[in-house]
């Protein structure tokens, strides 16, 4: 299945990035009332793959953080078209993007817990760097993993 990767357009994408932010992470993790303010800072992108009916089925956001670095904040595909290549499609897209911006590094943290999550980033090279003990809360730990671009 082919995937075509846009950018947001609020008035079209935002309540579906918003029902997949509520479904996918817990709460203290959510940015579904921040999601749209983030997309919209300076230095700041957000993709989406949308459906047939122009609803968003994945999105990924990321920022330019100086010059050579860039972190991803977001990155989920809603729980029905998972495993399809939605998210590679997203991650290929925004790596290719921060390429051509001349980035350096990409970044990124991730639930030591999210398989599925942590095993693509690792088939696109990204490695961890470092374990960051109760990141995400008690008893939750995050990987902080790195991509030399």
């Amino acid at each position: 299945m082919a995937h075509v990767v846009v950018r947001y357009d609020k008035k079209v994408h935002l309540s579906s990035i918003q029902s997949i932010e509520r479904k996918t992470f817990p709460k203290s993790e959510s940015m579904w009332e921040s999601i749209d303010s983030e997309a919209r800072k300076p230095h700041c992108t957000l993709l989406v793959v949308e459906g047939e009916d122009r609803t968003v089925i994945g999105y990924i956001l990321f920022a330019t953080q100086r010059q050579e670095g860039a972190k991803i904040s977001k990155l989920a595909v809603r729980a029905d078209r998972r495993h399809q290549g939605v998210a590679t499609a997203l991650l290929q897209s925004a790596i290719s993007l921060l390429r051509v911006a001349k980035m350096s590094v990409v970044s990124l943290h991730v639930d030591v817990h999210r398989d599925h999550a942590v095993g693509l980033y690792t088939k696109f090279g990204f490695r961890v760097d470092r374990l960051i003990a109760g990141y995400y809360g008690p008893d939750r730990d995050a990987y902080f993993m790195c991509l030399s671009l």
